[in-house]
């Protein structure tokens, strides 16, 4: 769960322990050599930049070049992380994928796993300053556009008010808001930030999060923002189009993440039946039998109803009696939460719920916040965003 700068905190200090001795920091640096030698390869900044710059002592340009590290780069921080600190099972975990990521020819967006066809996704990347519009067609994200975008001034994942960074998560439009200063341009979306994991799980604070335009018309500064995405006017005008309330997913992400189509349609599958499952145990819940549905749910999960006991027996088990239940689950999507530095991968599944009952009615966005635990998905939060009344 680390930011960028207690990442290199960490680094800093391993370092630290191979500059006391000569000999044990030129062991490092032939290490270090042949690991980024046969995965170094990249186009953009590398971490190999990185280190030297740490090693000459420069931790100014160190942390500029690291920000714009993109996601196989930081991988490989990872990886080294993990070895530092002993860690060989999950560093070897990290290296397999890593290698199969190089061996990569057809590659999809991992940020965005499903969507019915023609259905949209944003998709923010700190470190290039641009926003995707991502289309589905056939199972599969196709990025439609491309737009600039600003975001935090400071680097990193978002963790405390006023740290002037933006979030990494998966965020919703709560609604449109107009009649702003003119800094704002000609409108913004605020998001759902902090959402219940924010909130419960990674006790993040602050809010204001947004989507909006800007009164810049043909260039935007990068890394300006106070933690909002940030759109040149007409570029946001564009893409305000295809944004409906509630229902477009925006994922904010250090960088893109790709994978090999074997990889995505795998994942897609593995998470489609997970909601199946899930469908299963909500039906089990509503009529007496919750048991399907707590071996779903992590023992880490949180709320504001306390554990997954007592959230689900708040949220499903009370259903038990209600007569002439009739529910509808729709406009399924799934996403990439974001990779949390020596945490792991999160996921999002998004959906339109409807109960009806003689007893109530209930219209929400139900979002289940889900991470892979001991090789089997399990829900670590859950958000329910109220919908439209009937």
């Amino acid at each position: 769960m680390l930011g960028l700068k207690d990442m290199f905190q960490r680094l800093l200090k391993h370092l630290t322990r191979y500059w006391k001795t000569n000999n044990r920091f030129m062991n490092f640096k032939i290490f270090l050599f042949v690991f980024l030698f046969f995965f170094g390869i990249s186009y953009g900044v590398s971490l190999k930049s990185v280190i030297y710059a740490i090693e000459n002592g420069d931790l100014e340009t160190a942390y500029g070049l690291a920000r714009k590290l993109d996601s196989k780069e930081r991988l490989k921080l990872e990886i080294i992380l993990y070895l530092m600190e002993g860690e060989k099972k999950k560093a070897k975990k990290l290296l397999n994928y890593l290698q199969r990521l190089k061996k990569t020819k057809k590659k999809y967006l991992f940020n965005t796993i499903y969507r019915e066809d023609r259905k949209k996704v944003l998709v923010v990347s700190k470190a290039k300053q641009e926003i995707v519009l991502v289309e589905f067609f056939n199972k599969h994200p196709i990025i439609a556009r491309r737009y600039q975008m600003t975001s935090g001034e400071k680097a990193g994942n978002k963790w405390e008010k006023g740290d002037k960074k933006t979030p990494d998560g998966v965020y919703f439009p709560l609604y449109y808001k107009t009649g702003l200063p003119k800094v704002y341009g000609s409108g913004a979306f605020p998001l759902n930030y902090p959402n219940v994991l924010d909130r419960y799980f990674f006790k993040k604070t602050g809010g204001g999060i947004w989507l909006h335009s800007s009164d810049r018309y043909s260039y935007i500064s990068k890394y300006s923002s106070k933690g909002c995405v940030i759109m040149k006017e007409p570029d946001f005008l564009i893409l305000k189009k295809y944004i409906k309330i509630k229902d477009t997913p925006v994922v904010i992400t250090e960088d893109y993440e790709f994978i090999d189509r074997e990889s995505f349609d795998k994942y897609q599958k593995r998470l489609l039946n997970f909601f199946m499952e899930w469908k299963k145990g909500f039906k089990s819940a509503i009529n007496g039998n919750p048991i399907k549905m707590y071996f779903l749910y992590s023992p880490k999960f949180v709320s504001k109803l306390g554990n997954k006991f007592k959230y689900i027996k708040e949220k499903y088990e009370k259903l038990k009696n209600d007569k002439n239940k009739k529910y509808m689950f729709t406009n399924l999507s799934i996403l990439k939460y974001g990779r949390i530095m020596l945490f792991g991968d999160i996921f999002v599944i998004a959906f339109n719920f409807e109960y009806f009952s003689d007893k109530r009615k209930i219209r929400e966005k139900k979002i289940l916040y889900v991470k892979e635990e001991d090789g089997k998905f399990r829900i670590i939060g859950e958000e329910n965003i109220p919908l439209s009344n009937f």
